[in-house]
């Protein structure tokens, strides 16, 4: 609700469905644990993504941080991303390893866009290249 303040968003406890931490990856590491929000619709996840991309683009000497929200002690950035499931995540980053492994000769095409969809009732995913 402080992040949400901060960004200027117009966020209510009632929009919350869903909050909850995620166990890190490296347990070694300095990084807190993720946590994971759960918004009511996607429209009001859309609408404090976008603020808080606003804010950090206004604010670059000063990006939200833990000071914002009130925190003490030593100041840490806070990153606020869009949360992908594992096998999207790896869909996502599939086209870009494709580029650097393989060597994509797409027929002299500068610019092209990659998307990736979802086979129904199967774990399959097609990846579309589309002419931009």
């Amino acid at each position: 609700m402080q992040l949400a303040k901060v960004v200027s968003c117009d966020l209510k406890e009632a929009d919350i469905h869903h909050c909850t931490r995620v166990a890190k990856s490296n347990r070694d590491g300095k990084r807190p644990r993720t946590i994971i929000v759960k918004l009511a619709t996607s429209l009001l996840r859309d609408t404090f993504l976008a603020k808080a991309i606003q804010f950090d683009k206004a604010n670059l000497n000063d990006k939200i941080n833990t000071n914002h929200i009130g925190t003490g002690g030593t100041k840490m950035p806070i990153y606020v991303l869009k949360h992908l499931s594992p096998t999207t995540r790896n869909c996502m980053q599939q086209p870009d390893e494709w580029r650097k492994t393989k060597d994509l000769n797409l027929y002299g095409l500068n610019k092209v866009e990659f998307s990736c969809e979802r086979q129904k009732r199967v774990n399959l995913f097609t990846l579309k290249i589309k002419k931009l």
